[in-house]
C-alpha cells in the first residue's frame, strides 16, 4: 500500500508507445515521460517504441526527471499479478540503476 506521502510511479504500455508518470498526492504530477515526447522523437528515430530498449530509455528519462524533481523514492504496485519480466523489468531496472529507489 502506497504511503500518502510518497509519490505513486504509474505506467501504461500501449501497443504502440510507452508512458510514465510519477504522480504525489498534494502536487499532482511530479515527473512524467512517453514515447510520444518531441524532445525524444530524435532517440527512437527510425526504431521501435514498444521494445525493451526503448523502455529502458523511458525509465532512465523519467528517473532523472523524478530526481530533478527531488523525488528519489516511489511506490510501484505490481496490477492483478504482472510478472516482473520484458519491457516492464528493463523500465525499472533502468530507473533503479539511474537512482530512484522502487518500494
Amino acid at each position: 500500500m502506497a504511503n500518502a506521502a510518497r509519490p505513486v510511479l504509474k505506467l501504461f504500455f500501449s501497443n504502440h508507445n510507452l508512458y510514465g508518470q510519477v504522480v504525489q498526492r498534494g502536487r499532482g504530477v511530479v515527473a512524467s515521460a512517453s514515447t510520444l515526447e518531441k524532445a525524444l522523437k530524435e532517440i527512437f528515430q527510425g526504431r521501435s517504441r514498444t521494445d525493451k530498449k526503448a523502455a529502458a530509455d523511458v525509465g532512465a528519462i523519467l528517473a532523472s526527471r523524478a530526481i530533478a524533481a527531488n523525488v528519489n523514492q516511489m511506490h510501484w504496485d505490481r496490477r492483478r499479478g504482472e510478472k516482473y519480466h520484458g519491457k516492464l523489468a528493463a523500465l525499472l531496472d533502468s530507473m533503479k540503476e539511474t537512482g530512484v529507489q522502487l518500494k
